[in-house]
């Protein structure tokens, strides 16, 4: 049985996809995803942010840890219409388990200097903003720097996130979900880490 969708089509996605636009726009900051879904066969954070940006010419990656299973294509493919892609290249939006699990961010589509949109994003879950390392972050839309904290990424993030910022204007964009809300680091983004970080488990 295909799993309902939202109850409020136009109004709950608006508000994912604003909270969307706010986080990108403002890197390194806290917004409510209270998508509302009810029992989506994909965590509901991810399932929110498919229904509200994905569509027809948007092929998604997921995870294989996350549940590749008749349920979940289907669900997509009937709220979203986007087709799932094997290819990590070809991925407009790809969908992570566990950020700490993230490979190498230049496995997606890094874009090109004359379509720079035509990169991933990448949705993958941390397990909270209320504990683990802490960040400092700037560049566009910050004022100076902001810090934060983040539990779940990759021991070898700081680098991995150099290498993807020295791409600019190429390069990926990330939005770390820990169930209830967003985090969004655009590739224009500058990370510090403040401190060491216990490895992922």
């Amino acid at each position: 049985m295909l799993t309902a969708g939202f109850t409020d089509p136009v109004e709950q996605a608006q508000g994912i996809f604003h909270a969307v636009m706010t986080a990108l726009s403002q890197p390194g900051t806290l917004r409510k995803l209270g998508s509302g879904l009810q029992s989506p066969p994909l965590r509901a954070d991810m399932a929110s942010i498919a229904l509200s940006l994905c569509d027809h010419e948007t092929p998604i990656w997921l995870d294989p840890a996350l549940p590749a299973t008749d349920a979940v294509s289907k669900y997509l493919a009937f709220h979203t219409g986007s087709p799932l892609t094997a290819d990590k290249k070809t991925a407009t939006f790809a969908f992570v388990a566990e950020a700490c699990s993230l490979s190498s961010l230049d496995e997606f589509a890094l874009g090109s200097d004359t379509y720079p949109d035509r990169s991933t994003t990448i949705i993958a879950a941390v397990t909270g903003f209320d504990r683990g390392k802490s960040w400092r972050a700037s560049g566009p839309g910050i004022d100076g720097t902001i810090a934060f904290l983040v539990d779940g990424l990759p021991v070898n993030f700081a680098a991995r996130w150099a290498g993807n910022h020295s791409l600019f204007p190429r390069g990926v964009d990330l939005l770390l979900v820990d169930g209830t809300d967003v985090l969004a680091l655009p590739r224009s983004v500058v990370l510090t880490p403040a401190e060491e970080q216990a490895p992922c488990m």
